[in-house]
């Protein structure tokens, strides 16, 4: 008789255990579901532009691909090589040297220093601000050679 009362006991003991836990039914847990998608961009810049001493020249600033959060955009700018919206080109050999205005109108006046020259917003691959790139005709005068000149370009994301 005593295995019985020490199994009835163990259930009455575990059924009142069970009752202590509080259970309501209007309680509510939820989970926050995430991921989060990096930017990603190409932007294509031609690592050569050919000027001319005839006619104004121009470039595009393009990108083969966009995705960027709709809270930020992808801005171009000239980190060096245009100072006071000019280009200098150096002659080989030489110490002359000629400027190109750079601008993003044709015939326009010169690019501000640290002016964006284009802007990629979303997940379109053309630039919703500038984007291309007018160089003004070089003098007509230009003694035989070659003349160089470099911009360097800064590509980042910014908050809009």
């Amino acid at each position: 008789m005593k295995k019985g009362n020490i199994a009835a006991g163990a259930c009455g003991f575990l059924l009142a255990g069970m009752l202590a836990l509080p259970a309501h039914a209007a309680d509510e847990r939820s989970t926050t579901v995430t991921y989060t998608e990096g930017n990603r961009y190409m932007i294509e810049i031609p690592a050569n532009v050919l000027l001319s001493t005839e006619k104004e020249t121009e470039t595009s600033i393009t990108a083969s691909e966009i995705n960027i959060s709709p809270t930020e955009q992808v801005e171009v700018g000239v980190k060096d090589g245009v100072s006071s919206g000019t280009v200098e080109l150096k002659r080989a050999g030489s110490t002359e040297t000629a400027a190109s205005t750079v601008s993003l109108t044709k015939g326009g006046s010169g690019i501000q220093d640290g002016e964006a020259v284009a802007v990629f917003k979303g997940q379109a691959t053309t630039a919703a601000e500038g984007g291309t790139l007018y160089f003004s005709p070089l003098p007509g005068d230009l003694k035989a050679g070659t003349w160089t000149g470099t911009i360097v370009f800064d590509i980042s994301t910014v908050t809009k």
